[in-house]
């Protein structure tokens, strides 16, 4: 049997988990393990302690440091050729109130980064990747999204871009871990993209036919990791609106505009 490739999915029953499970499950010799709190306690997949060579979704519990060593322990890695791991968490704050203000919440720390944004991404994603390496010598590649606005500041999503720039400056710095990627992409059109943002498409002139289609991502997510063996690399994704400039980025014109989605 031809060594698999083991795709490790974090937040696989999302638009973007979903659609990437069945992107990779359409490809032979590939084993797909995904995370997410809907699925079944791990406990009930193991087997003298370890995963089957087969497709699941399981929970392991608080995303914390012990039950996601938990999880590695479990896998077989002798079985793999090469292990993709793709993180799809994320919180994604809208730090903006209705005057236009710039609220920074749960921010013990005062590092300018909500806390629970900071663990969901840099914390948890380091700590997989960290973890996976500790465990398997062969072709480890972390994948991260990010977005298409971070590099622009915007002000309303300060805790996100900020732990973004963190987190790529980790990767950069351990190279030895893996080949990581970084997609950073624009509005993704799925229902709770449309719930956090309840009036995107009635106050503002946001067209859901430039928006990215989950599967659409997804196949270009595949297609990307075939090329380059650099240890960091970026990519943009996004489908650009003829009359779309920069200048949407800047705050005199975001930050309105966020309002406007946020609150009627």
């Amino acid at each position: 049997m031809k060594p698999k490739k083991l795709i490790i999915i974090s937040g696989i029953t999302g638009a973007v988990g979903s659609a990437l499970l069945a992107e990779y499950a359409s490809h032979k010799n590939t084993c797909i393990y995904g995370i997410s709190r809907q699925g079944l306690p791990m406990e009930n997949f193991l087997l003298n302690d370890k995963f089957p060579i087969a497709t699941l979704i399981c929970s392991v519990g608080a995303l914390e440091t012990l039950p996601i060593q938990r999880f590695v322990e479990a896998i077989d890695f002798e079985k793999f050729q090469s292990v993709t791991y793709i993180h799809g968490l994320g919180l994604f704050p809208f730090e903006v109130n209705e005057k236009g203000e710039t609220v920074i919440s749960d921010d013990n720390d005062h590092d300018g980064i909500n806390d629970e944004c900071m663990k969901m991404t840099y914390d948890l994603f380091t700590l997989f990747a960290q973890t996976i390496r500790d465990s398997f010598p062969g072709v480890l590649t972390p994948i991260l999204f990010g977005a298409i606005a971070d590099t622009h500041h915007p002000s309303v999503h300060q805790s996100w871009w900020r732990v973004i720039e963190k987190t790529k400056e980790w990767m950069k710095n351990h190279p030895t871990i893996g080949m990581f990627r970084v997609f950073n992409i624009s509005s993704v059109l799925c229902p709770h993209e449309i719930i956090t943002r309840p009036f995107v498409f009635i106050s503002t002139d946001a067209r859901q036919d430039y928006w990215l289609k989950p599967s659409d991502l997804a196949r270009f997510v595949y297609k990307s990791l075939g090329h380059g063996h650099s240890s960091f690399v970026e990519y943009s994704f996004y489908k650009k609106l003829p009359v779309f400039n920069l200048h949407y980025y800047k705050d005199e014109h975001f930050t309105p505009r966020k309002i406007a989605e946020l609150y009627k």
